[in-house]
């Protein structure tokens, strides 16, 4: 072999250690590396959350009218707008509990909400209180107890369900709605800016950290289905 050859021949020792044991500066180099790739995709994958949020149909009257129709279902009333059928058996635990959601959303965003949407939120709740008073489903006990953590909770647990993240509680396999998902965001985000100066200290950093948590976990699906 030439000699210049051999002087362009080189080892490349892949070994962390040296034979003292100690670190060698090529490994440690390569391990700060890649903590700041990391650091670096976890930083763009956060900033992409924050984003301006696109045109969204969802706002607080939509998300309303939308408990106030599950309630219906619920209690027979209306049929389901999938099947378009109504239920055999009135569900009146579930639609107790949506009621009281209702009466939750309606304390925690007092003052936050404009003349249309409070009316709108007063009349859907009086007009679904009384079917549920009619149907007695005012007597039977929630199926759990309802307040705005466990709510805020329950939303982001259906997000990260809808994302596939999660199996469903009923059938325990994944499905993956994206749209549904990114509706049930944006729900989370009214509730955010409609309840500003209602919620304790404990509820506000809650929602926070859920909005900031499901918007990353969507931006995260989003670009593994690209």
């Amino acid at each position: 072999m030439p000699d210049k050859e051999q002087d362009e021949f080189k080892v490349n020792d892949r070994r962390r250690f040296k034979a003292d044991g100690t670190v060698r500066e090529e490994a440690l180099e390569e391990r700060k590396e890649a903590d700041e790739r990391r650091a670096a995709e976890r930083l763009a994958g956060e900033e992409a959350a924050r984003k301006e949020p696109e045109a969204s149909d969802v706002d607080i009257s939509s998300f309303v009218v939308g408990l106030a129709t599950q309630v219906l279902v619920l209690l027979g009333e209306i049929p389901h707008p999938e099947t378009g059928q109504k239920l055999e058996q009135k569900e009146l635990a579930a639609a107790k509990q949506t009621i009281d959601i209702l009466g939750l959303i309606e304390q925690k965003t007092a003052g936050n909400l404009n003349q249309h949407e409070e009316k709108l939120l007063e009349e859907v709740l009086r007009s679904v209180r009384t079917a549920g008073t009619e149907s007695g489903a005012d007597e039977v006990a929630s199926q759990q107890e309802v307040n705005f953590s466990s709510f805020v909770i329950g939303l982001a647990t259906q997000v990260m369900m809808m994302l596939g993240e999660i199996p469903h509680p009923e059938t325990g396999q994944l499905m993956k709605q994206t749209d549904a998902a990114k509706q049930t965001i944006d729900v989370l985000a009214v509730l955010e800016a409609k309840t500003k100066g209602n919620l304790s200290k404990d509820e506000q950093n809650l929602l926070a950290e859920v909005l900031a948590s499901v918007r990353i976990a969507f931006v995260q699906v989003v670009k593994q289905n690209q």
